[in-house]
């Protein structure tokens, strides 16, 4: 086996390959975690504010507007919410307490499976770094939205606020029919629309939601799919009001991509030429599918936590590898050092070759190292080593020298000590305390 030692003086490279697995460790638990939050729809899109009206950090109207988030996310919890919430502050506070503040509106959009981590992750987004102290602001993700404003927004089509994402490839760089591609993503999202502003098809509170998807082939091998949903809140009439205007801002945001977004508080569009990502649409009020999100949620959490220990660990094993490495380098190499405690001659002895020089032993009575060490005495004793204890001493002729006095109870079979006896015998060197006998 490798010893620390030897590890530190022949495999310096090796420090550089463990910082870089540890690294690489490193990028992979971060990817796993971008993709774990992608997976459960926690992809910010975009937000918006009024830029209009604004409080006072310090006001109360910040403190229920916390207030009002808490209990969104709270309901986003609730397997009842059927993809959608909308509350304000009069039934969050109380009549009594809202009856002295301004009332605050609040609302959530997502999807089933993934309700409560997306509108979790919008609302400790909230409110927008850009506009902190802004009344009204809403914040898309992937799956969800939420909204918030000081004025009722219930029922009624918002025509100003937008939120775009676009693909970064343009469709003119694809081989195909560009005008007769964007022909068709018209003709389907209107076509969604016309659908979603049928009053048979909002059915209540039970039924579609105000949500549609399409998709056609455009070329042998280019297919369009295109998606589109309106505010369950809204009056059918509306909803397709809504998509109108959502639609008619493609061109000005997308700007020719081939997959985009255009979204506001009371609905979105989107098209693009690859499959959604989604496999149930959000458009049942049935309970939503919390139990299995909550269950990728919880074996994300224990892999984030095993991999989390994992990365300490080999920090903690670097740490000791370059703390070990110091106290070598800071080592007087003048002192005396019992040789047994230096497992590691082979690697001294192909560093530095040329320093080493072969002598002849020498033999010493016993009498002459009792008198030298003072008879061993516990005065004298420098340390222990597996063979026996070595004490310090001083010849007759004034030489210090290390004497190792094997002990009986010695574990180090008689080979061992021979092969360590005969190694050093042959052996000299600056940085070696010299065998005298």
């Amino acid at each position: 086996p490798i010893s620390m030692h030897h590890f530190l003086q022949t495999r310096p490279e090796m420090l550089s390959k463990l910082f870089l697995s540890f690294s690489t460790l490193a990028l992979v638990i971060y990817s796993y975690s971008t993709v774990a939050n992608a997976s459960e729809g926690n992809t910010r899109i975009g937000s918006w504010c009024s830029n209009t009206t604004g409080f006072q950090p310090q006001s109360s109207y910040k403190k229920d507007l916390r207030t009002l988030l808490n209990s969104l996310a709270s309901k986003a919890n609730e397997s009842s919410n059927g993809g959608y919430y909308a509350l304000n502050t009069t039934t969050v506070i109380g009549a009594s307490r809202a009856s002295e503040s301004e009332t605050i509106y609040g609302a959530f959009l997502c999807w089933a499976d993934t309700c409560n981590a997306c509108v979790s992750a919008a609302i400790r987004d909230l409110p927008p770094t850009d506009c902190l102290t802004d009344k009204t602001a809403l914040i898309w993700y992937q799956k969800c939205m939420v909204l918030y404003s000081n004025v009722s927004f219930l029922g009624e089509v918002d025509k100003t606020a937008f939120v775009y994402s676009k693909d970064s490839v343009r469709a003119s760089s694809l081989t195909m029919d560009v005008q007769g591609y964007f022909g068709t993503v018209a003709d389907n999202l209107n076509e969604l629309a016309t659908e979603l502003s049928s009053a048979n098809n909002r059915g209540g509170w039970g039924a579609a939601k105000y949500f549609g998807t399409k998709n056609v082939t455009v070329s042998s091998y280019i297919k369009l799919y295109t998606m589109a949903q309106c505010m369950p809140d809204l009056a059918p009439s509306d909803c397709g009001i809504c998509l109108t205007v959502v639609i008619s801002q493609l061109p000005h945001y997308c700007q020719g991509s081939e997959g985009c977004w255009v979204l506001n508080p009371s609905c979105y569009a989107r098209y693009q030429n690859y499959p959604f990502d989604y496999i149930t649409p959000p458009s049942l009020l049935s309970p939503p599918l919390l139990p299995t999100g909550n269950r990728t949620r919880s074996k994300a959490h224990i892999v984030n936590i095993a991999l989390g220990m994992l990365v300490l660990f080999f920090m903690l094993l670097l740490a000791i590898l370059l703390y070990l490495q110091c106290i070598r380098k800071n080592k007087d190499p003048g002192s005396i050092v019992d040789i047994h405690q230096r497992p590691s001659y082979p690697s001294i002895f192909q560093a530095a070759r040329a320093d080493f020089m072969s002598i002849e032993s020498l033999e010493y009575d016993l009498a002459t190292l009792q008198n030298a060490t003072d008879n061993f005495s516990a005065y004298n004793k420098l340390g222990e080593g597996g063979f026996g204890s070595v004490y310090k001493g001083v010849l007759p002729n004034g030489l210090e020298i290390a004497v190792k006095r094997l002990s009986k109870d010695s574990n180090q079979g008689a080979d061992q000590l021979k092969n360590e006896v005969v190694f050093i015998a042959r052996l000299q060197h600056r940085n070696l305390v010299q065998l005298l006998g």
